[in-house]
Order: C-alpha cells, then structure tokens, then sequence
C-alpha cells in the first residue's frame, strides 16, 4: 500500500524522470494485467509449491525497494529512467504473477483478513497522510531525498515483516491441473453466470486505469 503509484510517481519527479516517461509508469500496471491470462498456463505447468510462489513473492516486495538505490548508483537522467522501469516492471510483472499463485492461499485467510481489514486500510491511510506531511516538511527544508529514504527505509522493514509472515503461513495444498491459454479465456467467458462479473469487473478494471493515472497527476 505504501510503495503505492503516488508514492514512486513522486519518486520519479524527484529523479527527473520526463513528464512522457511518468505517463509510461501510471499506465504500467494496467498494461501488465494481460500477464495474469499466461500466469495459470504457466504456474499449472511449473507448479505452485511454496518455494516457486514465495521465490516470486520475494522479488516482488524487495523490487519495491530498490527504487531507493537509483539516485546514488548514477546522475544522469537516461540512465535513472533505464533502472526506474527495470524494477518497476520486475515489480508490475511480479504482482501480476503473483495474485495469481496466492489466489487459493488468500481464501485460508480470509476470516483473518475480513476482521482485520478495516484495520490495516485505517492504519494505512494515517500513515501515508502521516508520511505525506513528513515528506511535504523534509522537501521544504531541500532534504527532499532523506525525506524519501525514510520511507523506503519503513517499506524495506514492511517488506521483511511480510515475507516472514508468508513463510510462516500455510499453504494449502491445491490440485494441479493443466490449464491453456485458451481455456483461460474461453471457459470464463463461456460461463453465463460468471459473465455480468466479468464485465461489472471489467467495467471497474476500466474506471480503475483511468482514474489512478489522473489522480496520480493531480495528487502530485
């Protein structure tokens, strides 16, 4: 939540990043879902044992962090926008990935994460006014980069915190089946019953895209 679009799009107007390049970023998440229709194919094949699915959990929480090296490892611009989409997509494709493998390890969890989830948002939602305003006192000062490296300090704890409490957790065994490419679109666009979510969660997907990009923009 914290390593949010806001927080790195910000990130990236400190590191000179062009207004074009920033505008790739907004729209990356969105462009990256397709990989979510490979994602069963692929993991039906390889496997979902919990190493294969924390091994991608892993680089995907600490690609967050590695955003926080690109302004000492170099100064110029091209360079620093090369390394900022390396780990943004590292991250993007990660995610994507990843949703895919916790979907059934999500569903043991569930009573935990419906009793506790108005919890965390609320938490989450004061930290980052919190943050925001630290951030906004450090920026005024001209300490703009300490100000950034206090949060990516606080993320990088997170991110440990987080990857323990998934080592720790169980993961339900899970029949394996071979899924295709094509099964993956067909049999749920087959579904009568399942096609008005389909396309109520396309609808939202949609409004989704579009309004984290402007907001993004506006936010800054």
């Amino acid at each position: 939540k914290i390593t949010s679009h806001s927080f790195i799009t910000a990130f990236a107007v400190y590191l000179g990043l062009s207004n074009f390049a920033i505008g790739i970023y907004a729209v990356l998440d969105t462009i990256t879902n397709i990989i979510q229709i490979f994602a069963a194919p692929l993991f039906s094949k390889i496997g979902q044992s919990k190493l294969v699915v924390l091994t991608n959990y892993t680089i995907y929480r600490l690609s967050s962090i590695c955003f926080a090296f690109i302004p000492f490892l170099t100064d110029d611009i091209g360079i620093r926008t090369f390394l900022f989409f390396i780990f943004a997509s590292i991250y993007a494709i990660t995610g994507e990935l990843g949703y895919i493998t916790f979907v059934n390890w999500r569903m043991t969890l569930v009573k935990f994460a419906s009793t506790r989830n108005i919890y965390k948002n609320t938490l989450v939602m004061g930290f980052s006014l919190k943050m925001g305003v630290i951030l906004d006192k450090f920026t005024a000062n001209g300490y703009e980069l300490y100000g950034f490296m206090i949060l990516f300090a606080i993320v990088f704890l997170i991110a440990f915190i987080d990857i323990f409490i998934k080592i720790t957790t169980y993961k339900p065994s899970i029949e394996e089946k071979n899924i295709t490419i094509k099964e993956t679109v067909v049999i749920p666009a087959k579904d009568k019953s399942f096609r008005k979510i389909l396309i109520i969660a396309g609808l939202n997907r949609f409004a989704y895209g579009i309004g984290i990009m402007y907001l993004n923009v506006f936010l800054l």
